[in-house]
């Protein structure tokens, strides 16, 4: 591959040919090579899974599109081998401003400090953080199967069967389980008959990407009622190679601006309402509508939906490519140990509930992010109107302007709290935290299994791997964590034989012994 850069497109991949007509057999097949597909390839060779990828492109296609990675997903990546390369390329922010007409009306400041080892968003192109991740696949061996199609799914009980068409040939595969990521669009979905259900709201946006040299921080710009768009709002963000993204509220003009010369006008009239006189150039653009749209189960026998395919959620928020990453990394650890028959195949149950929960979530508070950038009737925008015209001089009003209103992923797990007492920063279900330590951060040194965290001066001797930690953050607690970085449990006292029988419906052992090997003292 080339030194990376905003245009991707150029980058073709040699499409896949069978070369003899045995019916061969993969523990996973995984549709689509968008973000979402190659995480969930990674995560499989992590864990020792054979895969491959089947997509129906031999290229990466331009454009931003999903630009903001959150941190956690920076920490999923962490765990895969690619932060590193992401942060030296991406654009880390904390801060944003809004503004209403010529008027600054709300600044933005997500939770930071010298301690994270991310920002709270990262912004990369989506093109980009694709090509990072199929080189990763490549170096590790994934096999990718470019310019391949699900023509047919054949079978779907004990495994699944699949009839799939290349350029040249049709062939057949086995696979004990199917990933579907291949997106908002998603064949395999249409081919079981699934449907997305929920909401689709009226308001239309052109999102363009333009090359243009600014000195200006990287932070999200938003604008209500600019000169340049009276009737909507426009957003700015700065990526990575002088590349502007700019959201541009169409008000149901759809169909009327479809053209790269209406894109370059319209453009135009918003950089000269922020006098900005710089030479630019259109790179890219596209249209959106906003979704709150989900399948019904996320789970189909043995057809697993991931990101896009299972969820549609709007860009307000930013939760659209998280979320999928999000759903990547809690099947890539659940799906091994089902092939590795450590847990029963109903286990797939968690992933449905767990993830559709936590769309459910996102959506309830995504949808008032929606509402308020783009009001669908007049009530909403006489009620935006208002806020940001109070804004102006009046703080109280001022939180309903941010766009980030979603909470940090928690899942409900089944123990009950028999002799935990509710004083650890953390909860149950809570997503652990990447604290920094005298050398590095807590998740540098996190296995990709169970694991016990312990606060305690105590030795805890089990097979699982076992980390010793003094930190005013985790306290004088012992943590049960899911290699998702979930916790399990939390003890304030430890009770061997509640953990012995948690450790056991959990992993199913809990064998006692030595492990000086398996325990890390941080």
């Amino acid at each position: 591959m080339k030194k990376y850069s905003s245009n991707t497109s150029s980058i073709k991949f040699q499409s896949y040919e069978p070369n003899d007509t045995k019916i061969h057999a993969f523990d996973v097949v995984i549709v689509g090579s968008g973000p979402v597909g190659l995480t969930l390839a990674l995560e499989m060779k992590k864990q020792n899974i054979k895969a491959i990828i089947i997509t129906n492109n031999n290229f990466i296609p331009d454009g931003s599109k999903a630009i903001c990675i959150s941190r956690e997903s920076m920490e999923t990546f962490q765990s895969l081998g690619v932060a590193d390369k992401i942060s030296s390329i991406g654009l880390g922010w904390v801060n944003g401003k809004s503004f209403y007409k010529n008027e600054k009306v709300y600044e933005l400041k997500m939770p930071d400090n010298d301690n994270e080892k991310y920002k709270p968003m990262t912004n990369l192109q989506q093109s980009i953080l694709e090509e990072i991740l199929i080189k990763k696949c490549l170096e590790q061996k994934i096999e990718i199967r470019w310019n391949n199609q699900i023509t047919d799914i054949l079978k779907n009980d004990n495994n699944v069967q699949l009839e799939v068409k290349s350029l040249k040939n049709k062939y057949k595969i086995t696979s004990k389980f199917l990933l579907a990521a291949d997106g908002a669009k998603s064949k395999i979905r249409e081919k079981l008959g699934l449907k997305l259900e929920g909401e689709s709201y009226s308001g239309n946006y052109l999102i363009a990407d333009i090359k243009i040299k600014l000195d200006y921080p990287t932070e999200r710009l938003a604008f209500f009622y600019p000169s340049s768009n009276p009737e909507g709002t426009a957003l700015m963000h700065k990526q990575p190679f002088n590349i502007w993204r700019i959201d541009y509220s169409l008000e149901n003009q759809l169909e009327k601006k479809t053209s790269s010369q209406d894109v370059k006008n319209m453009i135009q009239d918003h950089l000269n309402s922020l006098s900005i006189k710089k030479k630019w150039g259109l790179v890219w653009w596209s249209q959106y509508k906003a979704h709150c749209l989900s399948l019904k189960n996320f789970v189909h026998n043995r057809i697993i939906f991931c990101g896009d395919a299972a969820h549609l959620v709007p860009i307000f928020g930013v939760k659209g490519l998280n979320s999928g990453i999000a759903d990547a990394h809690n099947i890539g650890w659940k799906l091994p140990y089902i092939l590795n028959k450590k847990k029963p195949l109903s286990f797939l149950k968690t992933y449905d509930s767990e993830r559709k929960k936590a769309i459910a979530n996102i959506f309830n508070e995504s949808k008032k992010s929606t509402l308020f950038m783009s009001p669908p009737t007049n009530g909403y925008k006489l009620m935006q109107n208002a806020v940001l015209s109070l804004s102006i001089k009046n703080s109280f009003c001022r939180s309903l302007i941010n766009p980030r209103q979603s909470k940090a992923e928690k899942y409900d797990f089944k123990y009950k709290k028999i002799s935990y007492i509710d004083k650890s920063n953390f909860k149950i279900g809570q997503r652990l935290k990447n604290i920094k330590l005298s050398k590095g951060f807590l998740f540098d040194f996190i296995p990709n299994s169970y694991f016990i965290l312990n606060g305690q001066n105590i030795s805890i001797d089990y097979t699982i791997y076992s980390i010793n930690i003094r930190n005013n953050d985790y306290g004088n607690f012992i943590y049960l964590v899911r290699p998702d970085k979930y916790i399990v449990y939390i003890w304030n006292k430890l009770n061997i034989t509640e953990l012995d029988k948690i450790v056991y419906n959990e992993i199913g052992f809990c064998n006692h012994g030595k492990n000086s090997k398996n325990r890390k003292i941080l």
